[in-house]
């Protein structure tokens, strides 16, 4: 189908979708019928985009789609909607429609990290080549736990949130590469390893365990999003698929400051769980439980919102009015 036909056939429906939007007050029906309008308009760009990619329609239709969201979740255009907007469409988007990448970048550091560990406790003597017997013996039998009580709470909180933060949006960020995304996976999951080790080996598997799991389970998800970001922004040049690579870049580029920013809310609620959880006096069963249910909510959140706003046509990019129009041109 040419663009001439394609506009002919659909132009109707996205003059009525533009109608119902402007309108201030609409009956039950025109709101179902508004809905029904904006599925099947988010449906044409797709489409356009892969078949059609002429710049004025792709702006046309971007433009109308984001003007429907706005007008179906039914709160004021301001700068507080921009922010309810970005948590509840935007950002869950952006973390479920990448779920691969995060899975693979998870299988890879608990692969990597699980790899060294045994090859460590297989024979301790290998521990040599990282640490001394010393050095290894001060981790298990003060260092590792005592790390948690090196400062007050606030501060602690403070600096592994501004470190964790930093990390995760280098790990977005190095995914322009290729190359700095896995020097920090490798990074990550050797040091991951090593510590399970010498703690093992020498006999305090349960400190690791109880003082690594109430923060590790909501940050270690972080740091796998955020690698999975990376990868998705290094493929977003390699295979463009329909657009330029310099689009395709582009617009991975939005996602991916999309990513970093809600990683760092996220982060956040990592860092008090360790700057106030993970050393405090509460039983480790408490403990433990706290950050299974920061994890579950988490998880949760990503599932739910983020599964309704890919069905909704939301892929964690601005919308076209915010991010600025580009011609999209197969390669």
């Amino acid at each position: 189908m040419d663009l001439d036909t394609y506009v002919a056939a659909h132009d109707p429906e996205w003059r009525r979708l533009d109608e119902l939007v402007r309108r201030r007050r609409r009956s039950g029906p025109e709101a179902d019928e508004l809905v029904t309008l904006y599925r099947r308009a988010a449906t044409q760009l797709s489409y356009a985009q892969s078949h059609l990619p002429d710049e004025r329609l792709l702006a046309r239709l971007s433009n109308s789609i984001h003007q429907a969201r706005l007008a179906i979740q039914g709160v004021p255009r301001t700068s507080f909607a921009g922010v309810g907007d970005f948590f509840v469409y935007q950002f869950p988007a952006a973390v479920y429609r990448r779920w691969h990448y995060h899975v693979i970048a998870a299988a890879l550091t608990i692969g990597i990290a699980a790899g060294f560990a045994w090859y460590f406790m297989a024979d301790p003597s290998r521990l040599g080549s990282f640490l001394s017997e010393p050095e290894a013996q001060q981790i298990a039998q003060q260092g590792f736990v005592q790390y948690y009580f090196e400062t007050d709470n606030a501060t602690f909180f403070s600096r592994v949130w501004v470190n964790n933060s930093g990390v995760s949006a280098l790990a977005i960020a190095g995914g322009v590469t290729g190359v700095l995304v896995v020097v920090i996976l490798w990074s990550n999951a050797v040091n991951l390893g090593l510590m399970a080790a010498v703690m093992h080996i020498y006999g305090q598997q349960a400190d690791f365990w109880v003082y690594l799991l109430p923060h590790g389970m909501i940050e270690l998800t972080c740091v796998f999003v955020a690698l999975g970001g990376g990868f998705s922004l290094f493929m977003s040049w390699v295979r463009p698929g329909a657009n330029t690579r310099t689009g395709a870049l582009a617009r991975e580029g939005r996602v991916a400051l999309s990513l970093s920013i809600g990683l760092a809310i996220v982060l956040l609620m990592a860092g008090l769980l360790e700057g106030f959880v993970t050393p405090s006096a509460f039983p480790p069963a408490v403990r433990l439980s706290l950050g299974a249910l920061v994890w579950a909510a988490f998880i949760a959140y990503v599932w739910v919102l983020g599964r309704r706003a890919v069905a909704l046509g939301v892929d964690g990019d601005l919308a076209r009015s915010e991010a600025g129009y580009e011609a999209v041109m197969a390669d």
